[in-house]
Order: C-alpha cells, then sequence, then structure tokens
C-alpha cells in the first residue's frame, strides 16, 4: 500500500485520573491517544495507515493483533439468533476479513437473552481494509494487542462494552496480562482520526503506529 499526503501522528499522552471511570491505581495504567488531524472524508484512509502501521509493529515484537468485536445489545434468544451468532451475521452484512482467523463466538446470558463476542486476529496487511470496514460498520468493536502466548477469547467471558467508560474491568484485565485496548475515536465531522489507548508504561509508549509527534 503507498500513502499519499498522510498528515503526522499526533501523540498525547492522558491522564488517566481525567478520564470518566475508575481504573486500579496498582495497575499503573497509562493511557495515550494517537490521532491524525485532517479531512473527515479521508478518515477510512487513516484507518487503514494507522492499523497497517499497528500490524507492522505487532508482527516485530512478538504481539498478535486483534479486532474484536460484539452485538450492541442483548437479542432474544432465538432460533435465528443462535443460527447467525456472530461471524454469520457479519457475513450476510458483507463484511468479512480475509486472511484472518476468527475466533470461537462466545456468548453471554441476561434474563433469557444473548449477546456474542469474538475476535479476529489479522493475519497479514492485506485483511486491513476489511478490518477498518468493521471498524467503522460496528459499534461495538475495538483493537487489542496480545503476546502471542494468549488467547483472545480469555478476555471474552463477560463481553465488553461500545462505551469505554464502562470497561474499567475488561481494560484492567488486558493491560495485566501484558496486553494493550485501543478503542477507534474519530466520528461523523470531527477533524481527528485514531485511537485511544490503554496499556503499562513500558508498552504504551512505544511507537506503536510509527513514528509520531509527541504533543
Amino acid at each position: 500500500m503507498i500513502w499519499k499526503g498522510i498528515t503526522m501522528i499526533i501523540r498525547k499522552e492522558i491522564d488517566v485520573k481525567t478520564l470518566p471511570f475508575d481504573l486500579m491505581i496498582n495497575q499503573r495504567i497509562n493511557a495515550i491517544r494517537w490521532e491524525i488531524v485532517g479531512d473527515y472524508r479521508r478518515r477510512e484512509e487513516y484507518l487503514q495507515y494507522l492499523i497497517s502501521e499497528l500490524y507492522d509493529y505487532s508482527t516485530k515484537n512478538n504481539f498478535n493483533l486483534y479486532l474484536v468485536l460484539g452485538d450492541d445489545c442483548f437479542n432474544d434468544n432465538s432460533r435465528i439468533i443462535q443460527y447467525y451468532k456472530l461471524w454469520k451475521l457479519l457475513k450476510k452484512q458483507h463484511l468479512e476479513v480475509r486472511n484472518a482467523i476468527y475466533s470461537d463466538e462466545i456468548m453471554i446470558t441476561k434474563n433469557n437473552k444473548v449477546k456474542f463476542f469474538g475476535g479476529i486476529q489479522i493475519l497479514d496487511r492485506e485483511s486491513v481494509p476489511d478490518i477498518v470496514s468493521i471498524l467503522i460498520a460496528k459499534l461495538t468493536a475495538h483493537l487489542l494487542l496480545l503476546p502471542e502466548k494468549l488467547k483472545v477469547t480469555t478476555f471474552l467471558q463477560s463481553g465488553f462494552s461500545k462505551t469505554i467508560a464502562e470497561n474499567s474491568e475488561y481494560i484492567e484485565n488486558v493491560v495485566s496480562s501484558g496486553g494493550i485496548v485501543l478503542f477507534r475515536e474519530g466520528y461523523f465531522d470531527d477533524r481527528n482520526t485514531g485511537f485511544i489507548g490503554f496499556g503499562r508504561s513500558t508498552l504504551i509508549t512505544k511507537d506503536l503506529f510509527g513514528k509520531s509527534e509527541i504533543d
């Protein structure tokens, strides 16, 4: 892929105490925002660039890169819902990732209703446009960088929320295992496109998205 006219990536450290949820202090969780400031009409291109850089980082540093996603809300536990679950529903919506590994689908039940969650491991740069299409289309979706020895389904047993502020326990579980959680930022006509990431300071301060300018 050849990227033309990509604006410099800006990296900014965030004080986790200013975020609208509590993270355990003893976990030493750091938060950093990476963003490209530019034309919102190029958001898809910007995301492809960022995730391509992130994939390169993962392959050089013994991490696996995943897109994790799930249902936005609980659904009736009907035969049709059980048939489509998560991956068949994506396929029906013409959202598929080439050259990737799909995890088992994790089902969570509440009051006789169900949600499904799963992870897609990115195996090649050619998968990036497909990942971006899903990331843009789905609200309950984000990225995980996990050490190679870890299974993504380990962290999906209780699911997660599309609202970052409701994911404190989930974030703590990933970070305490040596992983990084990355939520997409930039919607509608926002000029900023990027990610806010959570991880240990020794990891999150690395150049995950290649060279960046510190704000």
